[in-house]
Formats: structure tokens, sequence, C-alpha cells
């Protein structure tokens, strides 16, 4: 929802539909940072209408920290969606000139049922860090620059990734007309340029249009993260590393103790602490199914708040703020 955000919130002559199921328009409602009611009310919500699914709790003992339990809906999602939102757009392409789909990746029917309207086009809007493409079109851009990629699949159950190969059986960096990307060049400048080169190819753009939502507004409210974040007397922020937090976190210049957990969250932590230089390992990913002792919490807290290195890595949490390091390709 971020993107669609951007654009009402910035006075843009557009109508602006935001179409998903019951859950997540009660969730869009109330994540909606710093806006007043006029301009709530530009966006018009649809409930796709979902039929009924087994809705489980949390499994706390899971060999993987991956939340398992939303899998029921992602199944759901992927069966009952399409034809409710081919409705919508059906209806939307009679009466606008022009019809613009934002949709994640993973729900390549949107891109499709986009591709039949005589009006309309469809963008990706890749959530995760920009990197990550990077890792998928050339991963030896990354390996020379010493990083350690290794992709999501690695980090998923095998269920979420039969999931996703149901929702998106092609491969594509971009199926559609380009990408909307949750990033910025402070942040990954260089690893935007080679994804923009790879789908230029196919004639197609990528837009760095984040960060969405990272900063806190005097207006805003049930911001308690991002109250924290803004707070003079935070130092660094321990995060299991998902790109909004990350990208919040560096937003406010704020160092990050990563502790990663599952999909992108290990690639995210490599990013921050081994490239950016605005971070410190926690735990690596490979021990998440073991305790970790309090006192190694605490040396890394210690080290970020007292040693030279936490000093630097402070000063450059800060600087992540203006411009990110130079990729060597």
């Amino acid at each position: 929802m971020g993107s669609e955000n951007h654009l009402a919130s910035r006075g843009v002559e557009v109508d602006v539909h935001y179409a998903a199921p019951a859950s997540h328009v009660r969730q869009a409602r109330a994540r909606v940072h710093c806006w007043d009611e006029e301009a709530l009310r530009s966006i018009q919500f649809h409930d796709l209408g979902l039929s009924s699914y087994v809705s489980p709790p949390p499994d706390p003992t899971a060999d993987s920290p991956f939340p398992s339990h939303i899998m029921p809906l992602f199944d759901a999602y992927i069966t009952g969606a399409r034809a409710p939102l081919a409705a919508i757009l059906h209806e939307l392409s009679g009466s606008h000139r022009r019809v613009v789909v934002v949709h994640d990746p993973l729900n390549a029917f949107a891109d499709e049922e986009a591709a039949r309207l005589p009006n309309g086009e469809a963008f990706g809007l890749h959530c995760l860090a920009a990197s990550i493409l990077v890792g998928q079109i050339n991963a030896n851009i990354l390996r020379d620059n010493g990083l350690a990629f290794r992709g999501v699949e690695h980090y998923a159950p095998k269920e979420f990734l039969e999931c996703a190969r149901r929702a998106r059986p092609s491969r594509q960096i971009s199926p559609g007309a380009g990408i909307l990307t949750n990033t910025c060049r402070a942040l990954e400048s260089d690893f935007v340029d080679v994804v923009g080169g790879h789908v230029a190819a196919d004639g197609k753009k990528i837009f760095a249009i984040g960060l969405l939502n990272p900063l806190l507004h005097a207006s805003a409210s049930k911001q308690a993260t991002l109250e924290i974040l803004a707070n003079g007397a935070t130092a660094a922020f321990m995060s299991h590393c998902g790109w909004n937090s990350t990208v919040e976190s560096l937003s406010h210049g704020k160092p990050i103790l990563a502790w990663p957990m599952h999909c992108d969250q290990p690639w995210d932590a490599e990013l921050v602490c081994n490239y950016l230089k605005a971070g410190i390992l926690v735990r690596p990913w490979e021990k998440h199914g073991e305790v970790i002792a309090a006192k190694a919490i605490q040396d890394v807290i210690e080290e970020a708040m007292l040693s030279d290195k936490g000093m630097a890595m402070r000063a450059t949490g800060d600087g992540a703020r203006g411009r990110s390091p130079r990729l060597r390709r």
C-alpha cells in the first residue's frame, strides 16, 4: 500500500484503490502514518471477500521461526483473490482513461489481469531490498564485494516456497511494465542501477520510491517504534532485520543490532553489517534454533555503546541517511 499512500499524500490527481483480504484492509487502515481523515478518504478500500480459512495460532515449538500459521491465508488468497480483483479492474477500466496496477510480485495473476485491460498496465512492488534482486540477477556482484549472498529460498520453509511457486510460476524479475522498490539511493544506489540496467534490456524501468513511511510526523499517532527511533536517547535498534524495520531504523540514523530469523532477514543483516557498516550481528541465522545467552546479548550492546567500533558504527548509521557505499563491479 505504501506506493499508493505516496501518490495520494502528495496531492496527485488520481483515484487510488486498495484491494486485499479483510484482515489486510484493516491493517492498512491502521498503519497509515501522518494522515488526516480527508487524506484517508482519498483511498477506496476493497475487501476481496475470500472464503473462510483455518487460522491456527502461532506454534512456538516449530522448527523454523517462519510464521507458518499464516499459510492458510496465503493459500486462500492464491485460490480466491483473482476473480474479485478482475471484477474490480474491469469496472475501473470502463470508467478511467488508464489503470495502473501495483502488486506484490507473488501476485502474478494481478499482472495477467492488468494485461487483459485495453488501458491497463502493471508494476511489481518489490517490498524487500533491491540488493536481493541483484543476487537473483548476478550473485557474483555481491560476492565480489565481500558479501555472503544466499537467496530467500535458503531461509524459508518448503511450504512457503511451494506456495510462492504456485503464485508466481515465472522467474522474471519484472513481468509487467517495471518495478517499484521500497528503497532509496542513500542506501542502495549502485544496486538500483544494476537492477535498472537489467530490466532496461526489456524496455522496463525501476523506480526507487522509498523509503515508505519511515519518518515520524509531529501529528502522527500510534507510531511507538518510530517515536522510539526518533528519540535522541535511542542509541541503536535490536531488530530481526525485516526490510521495513531496517529502513525505519537507518532513516533515523540508528544502527542495528541484527537478529535475523527467516526469509529476507539474514540478507538484510548481511547488508547492514558488512556493506553499510551500520550494524552488529547478535546471532547468525544458522543458530536460530539455539537459546542465546544473556551475556552474549549484553556483550553486543556494550560493543555498540562503548567500543571504538561501536562509535564508528553509530556514526555510519547516521551517515547512511546521506549516501551508500560504492559497489565494485
